[in-house]
């Protein structure tokens, strides 16, 4: 049985002979300067990303023994591919939020103010929507479980999507607290090269996200005034001029604190206990 992939659901196939091309695992299409090619070069991602946007084999959506979708998911942190699972729930859910978005624009339902602004929503969604699959793909070819969580999101009913200010405060929290997310979880993957240099590649482009977020919503576009305590409004530790780092636990709890998942949604953590440096701002 074989997964596909969208940001809004977990599709089943039944036979492995089926594939899904780029437009099917999701409809949108990046600007030209952020093409998937490009931007899985600019990753690195070469060995991953051969086949990201084709099949993924050895799915396990988690589904009970009657059939249904479950919302409780143990992810275990001594395991590799359950760092890259718990990565790959942030983006999901990244990825569906920001596909939404783009759909109430498409729908003539939200606008940010100005054609720039969502062009650059649109980018958003093909980046997210590329980090999804690249964790999809790493994640298959470890013979990992596949956890997908269309099951957890609950975007329509929960959260207006046709209020401009409401969707760029939720999309700097998703911003931060991803960045925050991968700050904290390189320790996990400690002994393994190739999935530590993924991470670090993406959350460089987490972080650009996160500012230009601001910058949208008329936040400071510099960086080097500390007098305005600019650092702390970028969630940063003034200190040490270094992003926050969350341990896994408190970032699925600010996770389950948006509001955008149902509340039956559980994930749960064990050999979480590592110490995360610069946790605090």
């Amino acid at each position: 049985m074989i997964c596909f992939l969208n940001p809004n659901a977990v599709f089943m196939a039944d036979s492995p002979s089926e594939t899904a091309s780029t437009e099917t695992a999701f409809p949108l299409q990046p600007t030209a300067r952020n093409s998937r090619r490009g931007f899985l070069r600019t990753l690195g991602g070469t060995a991953l990303a051969g086949g990201a946007f084709a099949t993924v084999s050895g799915c396990d959506t988690d589904n009970d023994d009657d059939g249904n979708d479950t919302t409780s998911v143990t992810l275990d942190f001594n395991n590799a591919v359950d760092v890259l699972n718990y990565a790959f729930v942030l983006e999901q859910l990244e990825a569906a939020f920001y596909a939404r978005a783009v759909q109430a624009m498409d729908e003539d339902g939200l606008d940010l103010g100005s054609e720039p602004a969502n062009d650059y929503f649109r980018d958003l969604a093909a980046h997210e929507d590329i980090h999804q699959q690249l964790f999809a793909t790493a994640i298959g070819a470890q013979d990992g479980r596949l956890i997908g969580i269309s099951n957890f999101l609950t975007l329509e009913e929960d959260f207006d999507f046709e209020n401009p200010d409401a969707v760029l405060e939720m999309a700097q929290t998703l911003e931060d607290t991803g960045v925050s997310a991968y700050n904290g979880a390189g320790v996990y993957l400690a002994g393994s090269d190739a999935f530590l240099t993924l991470a670090g590649k993406i959350v460089s482009v987490e972080g650009r996200h996160a500012s230009a977020i601001r910058a949208l919503t008329g936040g400071p576009t510099h960086f080097a005034d500390l007098d305005s305590n600019f650092l702390t409004d970028l969630n940063a530790n003034p200190d040490f001029a270094l992003g926050v780092a969350q341990s896994p636990s408190d970032v699925l709890g600010a996770v389950a604190g948006t509001g955008l998942l149902s509340e039956d949604l559980q994930i749960n953590t064990t050999n979480d206990e590592m110490d995360v440096p610069n946790t605090s701002s």
